[in-house]
């Protein structure tokens, strides 16, 4: 879909439809849309000044004028002006388009900022508001088509946004930021067998090259010098071979080191050895959503032209049960120098990890992010939202901040050294799994931290990454989450 901006609300623009909102109890449109007013046609001041719509959150009434320019007007309620968030705008502008597409609507024009900005009592900048609502028409418009070989029903083909001059760079901020989650959708989606680690490393070497991004692709004979024998143990199992992905954007800044992104990339997990259950096992090509998440990251990055020094490292591989795979009792090496007990197969997201975080230090960084679809306890215990745990609290209340900005439902668990007490093996520094079943996600993390020595904090984002049905700006299938997490975070990182 294109998503095009225009200065004037009361531009002629030649669509079938429009889409406004409203604030509950309020009778008017915002002072922004007065002079749209000769265009939706006096039928909806009327209808509005009746009182008939309570303007309340999830309202949706759709009017056939008669007397103005558009054949359809669609007001939405907005809720009270104290309790209107920026996520609540995202959802508003992802439902409205996603009506749009179902409708099989080819063009409207949204006026969805406008309803908002100028109304008093909001507690929302304009920018902010402007920002959001294109972020949202993107997301919520989102399908990923594939392979299918039939012809594509009827969506919306171009949406128009009006956006005062004033605010336009903050609509076109959202857009980006949209599109570099689209892109890890669209990673994510993808069938295994087309997005293997090869496949996944490619898909980010051109990323960074249509973006200005220095990037570095490690093969096996490379990750072999590097001593990562975590990840060559977990590809073991595969006639894949395993990549490691190194992205670097900006410039140094005196006295602060790089903000580093790191991400797991399974991109396909059979459970090794210790094989999955056969149900819904065709999803865990999802399993690389936490690279796909650094790759659109540092998209955005390098698309925003952020000031500072950014890296993004993910290590890629499949997990299946070969001939040669890791048994449950053998012991690897890992590129710091610890060893380390594989109780597990299926506990390899934090094995790749290991080794991606170790590397890290190479950068001397000021703060590491991971972020990787870790333990399916994650899910159990928060459902969708992502599971935050780190041993610097200024760095997570960083994170959170960017988390709640940016809608992604974020809970920190805590991470008391009694979780790693089941870590300790007979026959190595390490196991990668406790013997218990309690606190599986707290325990990972506790794997993790091992390999750190700089601030740090894990985002397991098992529950978060993938949808089973369409909610809001957050289709069916890849959710693409953290993307705009470490978008924001990164943009305020070096300031």
């Amino acid at each position: 879909m294109k998503l095009r901006l225009v200065a004037r609300v009361e531009a002629r623009v030649p669509a079938p439809v429009a889409v406004l909102a409203v604030f509950e109890g309020s009778r008017t449109l915002s002072p922004v849309l007065e002079p749209l007013q000769a265009q939706l046609g006096d039928s909806v001041a009327a209808f509005l000044k009746s009182g008939a719509f309570k303007g309340e959150s999830g309202e949706v009434r759709e009017l056939t004028p008669g007397d103005g320019k558009f054949e359809r007007v669609l007001i939405f309620g907005l809720g009270k002006k104290d309790k209107l968030t920026a996520d609540a705008l995202r959802k508003l502008a992802g439902n409205a388009q996603r009506r749009m597409d179902g409708a099989k609507i080819p063009k409207y024009a949204s006026y969805l900022g406008a309803s908002v900005d100028g109304v008093k009592g909001v507690g929302l900048d304009a920018a902010t508001v402007y920002e959001t609502i294109a972020e949202g028409m993107l997301l919520g418009g989102y399908q990923y088509r594939g392979y299918k070989t039939d012809k594509a029903p009827q969506r919306v083909d171009e949406a128009v946004l009006f956006v005062p001059r004033a605010h336009a760079d903050a609509a076109k901020r959202g857009q980006i930021i949209a599109e570099g989650t689209l892109y890890a959708r669209d990673l994510i989606n993808s069938p295994a067998n087309y997005m293997t680690p090869s496949d996944l490393a490619d898909a980010a070497a051109r990323m960074a090259r249509n973006h200005g991004v220095k990037v570095t692709v490690w093969n096996r004979q490379r990750i072999e010098r590097e001593r990562m024998h975590l990840l060559l143990g977990v590809s073991r199992g595969s006639v894949e071979e395993p990549r490691f992905v190194v992205m670097e954007y900006g410039k140094p800044v005196k006295g602060k080191g790089p903000l580093v992104f790191v991400g797991k990339g399974i991109t396909f997990d059979s459970g090794g050895i210790s094989i999955k259950p056969a149900a819904n096992m065709e999803q865990m090509k999802y399993d690389m959503s936490g690279a796909a998440a650094v790759v659109g990251a540092m998209m955005n990055v390098a698309r925003l032209q952020l000031k500072g020094h950014f890296v993004g490292l993910f290590a890629a591989s499949e997990n299946m049960p070969g001939g040669k795979a890791t048994k449950p009792g053998d012991v690897h090496n890992s590129r710091d120098g610890k060893t380390v007990e594989i109780i597990n197969t299926d506990a390899e997201g934090r094995l790749i990890l290991a080794d991606a975080l170790s590397y890290a230090k190479e950068f001397k960084p000021s703060a590491v992010v991971d972020n990787a679809t870790l333990t399916g306890a994650c899910v159990i215990a928060l459902g969708h939202a992502i599971g935050a745990m780190g041993n610097d609290a200024a760095l997570m209340d960083r994170v959170r901040a960017a988390a709640e900005y940016s809608g992604e439902r974020l809970w920190e668990l805590p991470m008391w050294d009694e979780y790693a007490d089941g870590l300790k093996s007979a026959v190595a520094d390490l196991r990668n799994v406790t013997g218990g079943r309690g606190a599986g996600t707290i325990s990972a993390a506790k794997f993790l931290e091992k390999f750190t020595d700089y601030p740090w904090v894990h985002l397991d984002i098992a529950g978060a990454a993938w949808e089973d049905k369409d909610s809001g700006y957050r289709p069916r299938g890849a959710a693409g989450a953290a993307v705009r997490v470490f978008t924001k975070l990164a943009d305020g990182w070096f300031r």
